[in-house]
């Protein structure tokens, strides 16, 4: 099966919003209901922050080592 990716076009930079919403103060106002997660990691904040500085760029990634909490099992 072949896909036409020529109609999707991506968003223009005026697309954006003016002032988005930090990741960090995102996290901090949803309502978690796993009583495991009360606050971000140091990694996970810091990539979050990295991220947010750089969120106009494109083709940007976030890469966290093993153990610093991609993924939250119980």
């Amino acid at each position: 099966m072949t896909f036409d990716f020529s109609k999707i076009k991506p968003k223009k930079r005026g697309d954006l919003p003016v002032d988005p919403v930090d990741p960090v103060e995102l996290f901090q106002k949803l309502k978690v209901y796993d009583p495991g997660i009360n606050d971000l990691w140091l990694a996970q904040g810091d990539a979050l922050r990295e991220w947010h500085k750089n969120r106009a760029k494109p083709d940007v990634g976030i890469v966290l080592n093993t153990g610093a909490g991609k993924t939250q099992c119980h």
